[in-house]
């Protein structure tokens, strides 16, 4: 190693000792001086000296130099195809352009960033573990989420919003168990296979939030597909605070709220719908949003509602929708000891008394009905329920592979602070 380069990494220590320190204009001025002394060293060092230098001029307030270093970081990292510097680098120039407000470059970096992803991990994906899936969306998270952001306050034009829908379905992927090895035509799947499946009055929504720093909270978005328009649509709903707030209010029904909050503004746009289909994000999981009250005369009953992991379970092939199987749970008995099925044991016993939940004695005509049904149809059906409806009996179902599993039952969701 040159006395040059020796020095350039000396001067880039005591620049990172004066950024620590806050000493900021001596931080730059050494991080400079590094630079001009690697100009014709190492490129992965150059590429580490200016990405350094932008977040030291992002501290400083230096809006102008902080996305001029990074952007020639994302061009040197280009120069010598590193991918996990590349990475680095659009991350921190997307970030310093959304920190600026420079939404039509931020949304430029960061697509190309995605893009990039896609390809990388679709080629991955089907040798990966459920673990090293986990550990890629740690990963790679934040990149996901920010174009969300990037898009509610950009222009939201048709393009952008396509992407959006895409890099949804996506980034899915990462997340759910899908059988990848023999669907891996899952993993590429666009917006466009998803609308082709769609008939009249059919509507495809991928619900998602985006972060509002202002507010700190979440607002809640519906990418809408039909089959009549030649892109998605993104329409705004409400805040998670406002769905809050309502559900404070005891004289309003759930119903109402949801109809208000999140139908009306997308169903205002697509009256003539019959057929949803949906896949929720962040509280919306937990909510049962497919039962509402659009207003006095038209409610849920009105829709055919589906409730979905993602909109790409509709591009599934047919043959996955034969049904042989089913198994039914209804008419259960609420009371009965849970210690020897349940790995909660009696705490959860003793929180779902309290909850109050009673018998639900039209479930049991309800599942026996629909074993009649499957069953004049040649699918092997079993029912459970009564003291038979237990949990030790349903985790015992695991890797049976069931067509149908139909829970006729109460709901209940035990935070990780009661258990």
């Amino acid at each position: 190693m040159g006395d040059d380069q020796l020095y350039a990494i000396h001067l880039m220590t005591l620049s990172e000792y004066y950024r620590i320190n806050q000493q900021r204009d001596e931080a730059i001025s050494c991080a400079e001086n590094s630079i001009q002394l690697l100009s014709d060293g190492s490129q992965i060092s150059q590429i580490v000296s200016k990405l350094q230098l932008a977040i030291i001029c992002f501290e400083a307030g230096d809006s102008i130099k902080a996305i001029h270093y990074a952007e020639e970081g994302v061009s040197r990292a280009k120069s010598v195809n590193d991918k996990e510097y590349l990475y680095l680098a659009q991350s921190l120039f997307t970030y310093f352009c959304w920190e600026y407000r420079e939404f039509g470059k931020a949304e430029l970096c960061l697509s190309e960033e995605l893009d990039s992803l896609r390809s990388f991990i679709s080629n991955e994906l089907t040798e990966m573990t459920t673990e090293q899936k986990q550990r890629l969306w740690s990963k790679y998270e934040h990149s996901f989420l920010l174009y969300r952001n990037i898009v509610e306050k950009s222009n939201r034009n048709d393009i952008l919003i396509s992407k959006l829908y895409d890099y949804v379905i996506f980034s899915k992927s990462l997340l759910l168990d899908y059988d990848i090895q023999n669907n891996a035509h899952m993993l590429i799947l666009s917006w466009k296979d998803i609308q082709q499946q769609l008939s009249d009055n059919e509507l495809a929504i991928e619900f998602i939030t985006t972060f509002d720093e202002v507010e700190n909270g979440y607002t809640y978005h519906a990418l809408v597909l039909d089959n009549k328009n030649p892109f998605p649509s993104m329409i705004t709903l409400c805040s998670d605070t406002d769905i809050k707030e309502k559900k404070k209010d005891v004289t309003r029904n759930i119903l109402d709220i949801v109809g208000e909050l999140i139908w009306n503004p997308i169903l205002a746009q697509y009256s003539n719908t019959r057929n949803i289909y949906f896949s929720p994000d962040g509280i919306l999981h937990i909510i049962p949003i497919e039962y509402f009250n659009l207003n006095s005369t038209t409610n849920y009953e009105h829709y055919s509602m589906y409730r979905l992991s993602s909109t790409k379970e509709l591009v599934k092939e047919q043959k996955n929708c034969l049904f042989h199987s089913a198994i039914l749970y209804g008419g259960l008995d609420y009371n009965q000891p849970t210690g020897a099925d349940s790995e909660m044991g009696a705490e959860v016993n003793e929180i779902a008394n309290r909850a109050g939940f009673d018998p639900l004695f039209n479930t049991v005509v309800e599942t026996q009905e629909i074993k009649v049904l499957l069953e004049e149809k040649n699918i092997n059906t079993t029912l459970y329920t009564g003291e038979f409806g237990t949990e030790i009996s349903f985790r015992n179902l695991s890797n049976q592979n069931h067509s149908i599993i139909h829970l006729a039952t109460h709901g209940m969701y035990v935070s990780p602070e009661d258990v």
